[in-house]
């Protein structure tokens, strides 16, 4: 058998390899999505602008929690406005405001690139220092997207001291940062405001970010409620206000 042909048997089992790996793969990890969410989109009841936010938004599962979780507070009468504590993207803020377009939607974040340092602890115990570079979404940004600015409400600045100027009735919150004070400082000034029923999402608790973590479990021991995770990517969990 020549060397040509050698050749030409190997790049055809590559190929077949490919082929097959992508069907498997297909197959396997299927995302099954919400039997409500494909009965009300089948029933055109499901807005065009929610449909392409399901295109845009690559982790489906979060899309998917967040929405039956709004629906939920709207049908169970829940009133009160949708404040999100740090913005990386646009994504969800839009989703909100399209989910329930009558509430007011209040962004507390400092809308601009930044820097953060933060001490991490391995599992050796070993103690490092490192800088990371977040692309916040900025003023402009918010100016130029589709949300009605009548019901945009926004604090400019650090979110441990922006976050106490809301003094508003809060449905759900966003909270997405990383720093522990802003966290911690999100976190009970939302609570205070949180109406019964509300709900306050905390993204990155089950990801990389001991900061989340802390802040967190230290939160939750003076609180009665605990809380659940939801299945997304990196980790975002929910709490839900007693009555």
């Amino acid at each position: 058998m020549s060397t040509i042909s050698i050749l030409n048997i190997v790049i055809l089992n590559i190929i077949a390899w490919v082929i097959f790996s992508y069907f498997w793969g297909g197959w396997t990890f299927h995302l099954y999505k919400p039997h409500r969410w494909l009965e009300l989109k089948n029933k055109k009841l499901i807005n065009k602008q929610i449909l392409k936010a399901e295109s845009d938004i690559k982790d489906k599962n979060r899309l998917y929690c967040y929405w039956m979780l709004q629906n939920q507070l709207d049908e169970q009468m829940i009133s009160g406005d949708v404040i999100f504590a740090g913005v990386e993207e646009l994504d969800f803020i839009k989703l909100a405001h399209y989910i329930n377009p009558e509430r007011q939607i209040v962004v507390v974040d400092p809308l601009s690139k930044k820097d953060i340092h933060i001490t991490k602890e391995n599992c050796q115990g070993k103690v490092s220092e490192q800088d990371i570079h977040l692309n916040n979404i900025s003023r402009e940004d918010l100016d130029k997207s589709t949300i009605n600015p009548d019901k945009l409400t926004i604090f400019q600045g650090k979110i441990s001291e922006q976050i106490t100027c809301y003094k508003g009735a809060i449905a759900s919150a966003w909270i997405d940062c990383v720093e522990q004070d802003d966290v911690s400082a999100a976190l009970s000034h939302i609570y205070k405001h949180l109406v019964p029923s509300g709900i306050i999402f905390i993204h990155d608790y089950n990801h990389n970010w001991e900061t989340v973590e802390l802040a967190v479990n230290r939160f939750l021991l003076s609180i009665p409620e605990s809380f659940i995770s939801l299945p997304d990517m990196y980790g975002t969990i929910a709490i839900i206000k007693n009555k």
